[in-house]
């Protein structure tokens, strides 16, 4: 009877120690998952908040980009605004002709030169235009020549108010007859086109100084005591009695 009691009482112990075992490891391990939980939870928040200013950051980023930089449709510089490139292309443009384009020269101050030798005295000549209205502005030029090593006379004027003025003094050679051409130099390249070509003239025997007086419809000259008679288109094409007009005449 003993005995049995005594092995109710063991076995009672060992119940009781047992199940304060189950408790504690139950306990144990609830603490253990609440603090896994609680760092897991933790680890969450900062992945959050890292994230959270990370994007912050592109955000500000983007708007400063935004702030500093505008969208190219709505950022046409004055430079190339449509009215801008009209005027420089307008600005730009050249006179052409031929299929060509031809510079322009600079306007220039009227130049006079006259160079040779060949027989003495040497006279002047005066040249005198009028009527020209439509011509304002273009150069006249007039070349005075005889032969290679006698007098070659150049000079210009740009006509003002239908009029132009060339004297070219000392330009002529006592005893010759000496080759007068006009021409009116509209696209300013100091060479001879053939609709610019004006006037091809020879004179008589030069002994004094000579003046032509000249409009679009008539030629004055002092032979048979200053008479006058209409204007002649020249024969050839920029050619003055065998000179080439077309080639570059530099007035220095």
């Amino acid at each position: 009877m003993m005995v049995m009691r005594h092995t109710s009482l063991f076995c009672l112990k060992l119940i009781w120690q047992s199940s304060c075992l189950s408790v504690m490891s139950l306990a144990l391990l609830s603490c253990g998952r609440t603090e896994q939980d609680g760092s897991a939870s933790e680890d969450v928040a900062l992945q959050q908040r890292e994230q959270d200013d990370s994007l912050e950051t592109s955000d500000s980023d983007q708007d400063e980009n935004n702030e500093g930089s505008v969208p190219e449709v709505d950022s046409i510089s004055e430079s190339e605004s449509p009215d801008k490139m009209q005027k420089g292309r307008e600005g730009s443009t050249t006179n052409s002709g031929g299929g060509g384009t031809t510079s322009i020269i600079e306007p220039r101050d009227d130049c006079r030169s006259v160079t040779g030798g060949g027989t003495k005295p040497w006279f002047d000549l005066l040249v005198k235009g009028s009527g020209f209205t439509d011509e304002n502005g273009v150069r006249a030029r007039v070349i005075a020549q005889v032969q290679d090593g006698y007098r070659f006379g150049l000079g210009d004027a740009v006509i003002q108010d239908g009029k132009f003025q060339i004297d070219l003094k000392q330009s002529l050679n006592d005893g010759s007859y000496v080759n007068i051409s006009v021409y009116l130099d509209r696209d300013m390249n100091d060479s001879c086109n053939q609709e610019e070509h004006l006037i091809d003239f020879t004179t008589g025997i030069v002994n004094d100084d000579y003046q032509l007086d000249l409009s679009p419809l008539k030629l004055c000259t002092p032979e048979f005591g200053g008479s006058c008679s209409p204007r002649s288109e020249p024969v050839g094409s920029c050619n003055a009695n065998g000179f080439d007009l077309t080639q570059l005449l530099t007035c220095e």
